[in-house]
């Protein structure tokens, strides 16, 4: 994995998010970027990971430590790129970004996703992880 400019995480991000199997976002790549920033600081580009496979990037990565809960590793966003998708990147991906969480000083991964997204909860539990809850989320137009 490798760190990048922010153009390029942008334009791979975007990429990634618009084949995802997760509910399509009411914020855009730029908005959700601009969260990261506000939520880790002036260390975001370091959890800010671009994927490669050879020298060719296949996906995208946000692992970070959660401001406030000590010890918890959180993925703010997984993609893969729609070119590779159903080559088993995710649960290799997500493993990796479990393995940086561990070497940030991360305890413990809180991870989710939306309800639809049988292909995430598969690699949740490939990976290890289990269910602990379910919540719904509301949205509503302004």
């Amino acid at each position: 994995m490798g760190e990048t400019d922010e153009k390029r995480f942008l334009s791979i991000g975007k990429s990634c998010m618009s084949q995802s199997a997760n509910r399509t976002s009411t914020r855009s790549m730029e908005e959700q970027l601009y969260d990261v920033r506000a939520l880790l600081g002036g260390n975001w580009r370091l959890s800010c990971r671009i994927v490669y496979q050879d020298a060719t990037p296949v996906a995208m990565t946000i692992p970070h430590l959660e401001p406030g809960r000590e010890k918890e590793g959180r993925i703010y966003y997984m993609g893969i790129l729609p070119s590779v998708t159903g080559k088993g990147l995710g649960q290799i991906v997500h493993a990796a970004s479990l393995k940086m969480l561990n070497e940030m000083g991360a305890a413990v991964y809180e991870g989710s996703t939306h309800g639809e997204n049988v292909h995430m909860q598969r690699v949740f539990e490939k990976n290890g992880c289990t269910v602990m809850g379910k919540i719904a989320t509301y949205y509503k137009g302004l």
